[in-house]
């Protein structure tokens, strides 16, 4: 996790730029539908979970280069005792990681996130008018970022290939966690496939 509280500006980079864009639901997930690598944690519904949990404003931002979008940024607002802070995602959300998302076309290599993570800052604080972000970008180079005057909070994150059969599954989770699953299913959980709607 990444965190920054304002501090005195440095150089960086005017290459980059952050659009808000008006927020509309179905907009944005047909402006998902392009990014192969965009998770749940980017959904309208999980802003819409964000929203009614944590009285969070979604934010989805153009990331522009030459006047073209390279990229989105995805996060939400929240007001904590009269500050504005810009969380993508906070502590407490239950979100794993949002951060940015990238075109095919764009400059996907660290310095380019760099370069977003630098305009994030002026958008944030100059535009946005928040006083703290907290980022989480599974794509972003710490020490780059350090360099921007973010701060680190080294965390971990555990994935499980769901392929395979259910055996193969369960001897890929800690074995706690095994224990739980098994007793949700004594209990009566049911899981099933289901396909997306819209």
């Amino acid at each position: 996790m990444v965190r920054i509280v304002k501090i005195p500006a440095v150089p960086l980079s005017s290459a980059i730029t952050l659009e808000r864009l008006p927020y509309d639901p179905i907009a944005w997930e047909t402006v998902l539908d392009t990014y192969p690598d965009a998770g749940v944690y980017h959904s309208a519904a999980w802003l819409a979970f964000l929203s009614d949990s944590q009285g969070a404003e979604p934010v989805v931002a153009a990331v522009l280069t030459a006047g073209q979008t390279v990229g989105h940024f995805v996060g939400a607002i929240v007001k904590r005792f009269g500050i504005r802070i810009l969380g993508s995602p906070l502590p407490g959300w239950g979100t794993d990681y949002m951060g940015f998302l990238f075109t095919k076309r764009a400059d996907p290599s660290p310095a380019g996130r760099t370069a977003a993570a630098a305009a994030l800052r002026r958008f944030a604080f100059d535009q946005l008018d928040c006083q703290h972000i907290a980022i989480v970008d599974r794509q972003l180079d710490v020490a780059a970022m350090r360099g921007l005057g973010y701060r680190s909070e080294p965390g971990v994150t555990h994935l499980v290939d769901l392929t395979g059969s259910e055996d193969e599954i369960l001897l890929r989770m800690h074995p706690k966690t095994r224990q739980h699953i098994r007793k949700a299913i004594r209990e009566g959980l049911r899981a099933e496939i289901a396909a997306p709607t819209g």
